[in-house]
């Protein structure tokens, strides 16, 4: 991209990359090459005139479920990123906006040829590498903060996040909530307010969550705003690893991601962390703050509460 003064061009083709969380990656790495040519924000187009059919999940998606994904996932998403300007959605070929010139990303972009682009973290630790500055990209709205803050006011001091994952798709990186269960009595009986954050799937779906009696703020399931603002009030956020993940990871909020390793599936063992994320077991992510850490080991309350409270 050229140094210009308006804000670069920025394309996330839905006929060629993920409908899923990938998407946040990609919005941290548009970041910071647009950083690096001295942009601190960029217009980003998504072009959904057709979706990627490629994975085994994508190939599980009905037509109704990828644009109900785009309103409710991909939409959410771009929105929170604090770099993005103007928000435009293509859905019909009949009107396209002009998408040439030196500022556009990826560079010599076509209609007629879906572009893929590199939304791999391995590329993000490249850029960060070579850019500096941290890809802290989503904040949740004023109003998100505001409607968290009248309900949790009186416990910020002392909140505690924990996200679960109890999520429809490859249910064998499911959250053991009994063990999850020990940690919230654990930190309760410590002095701290407990807040659970549901998965969307778990919301409507079997609602295992509520099987056990600890607080939970089912309103985030609805809004990745509100989710947001709930990470940002807390003290620390204990996050399941997977797709939510991301909005801890690229954000200031203070985290631990666990449930990291699991070597029977193809995108969350030691071999996926290393080629698709550039992390060897037991490292972090080279922008990580101290209170920013991927928890390798075997999930185990009583380990967790010692080690990180």
């Amino acid at each position: 991209m050229a140094r210009l003064m308006k804000p670069p061009k920025i394309v996330y083709d839905l006929r060629a990359n993920p409908i899923t969380f990938d998407f946040a990656t990609f919005l941290a790495s548009a970041t910071l090459l647009c950083r690096a040519e001295n942009a601190r924000a960029f217009d980003l187009v998504i072009v959904a005139t057709g979706f990627r059919n490629f994975t085994a999940r994508e190939k599980s998606y009905s037509l109704e479920e990828r644009l109900w994904r785009l309103d409710n996932l991909i939409l959410p998403v771009a929105r929170l990123c604090k770099n993005v300007k103007n928000l435009t959605v293509i859905t019909n070929e009949s009107n396209l906006p002009d998408l040439t010139g030196p500022d556009v990303y990826p560079l010599g972009f076509s209609f007629k040829t879906p572009a893929r682009v590199d939304y791999a973290p391995r590329f993000l630790c490249d850029l960060y590498h070579k850019v500096g500055g941290l890809p802290d990209i989503f904040e949740a709205s004023v109003m998100a903060k505001r409607i968290v803050n009248e309900k949790l006011s009186t416990k910020y001091k002392s909140l505690v996040t924990l996200s679960p994952r109890v999520a429809s798709f490859d249910n064998s990186r499911n959250s053991p909530l009994l063990k999850w269960w020990d940690l919230y009595q654990m930190l309760v009986n410590r002095g701290y307010f407990v807040m659970v954050l549901p998965d969307f799937d778990d919301v409507i779906g079997h609602r295992e969550l509520w099987h056990f009696d600890w607080p939970i703020l089912d309103s985030v399931a609805y809004s990745l705003d509100l989710r947001m603002a709930a990470l940002q009030a807390a003290q620390i956020n204990i996050v399941s690893s997977g797709g939510l993940g991301a909005l801890a990871i690229y954000s200031s909020v203070p985290y631990i991601i666990c449930n990291v390793l699991h070597e029977g599936n193809t995108v969350a063992n030691a071999r996926y962390y290393k080629d698709f994320c550039a992390l060897d077991v037991g490292s972090q992510y080279p922008w990580a703050q101290t209170n920013q850490r991927f928890d390798w080991s075997p999930f185990d309350a009583e380990r967790i509460v010692a080690q990180y409270f």
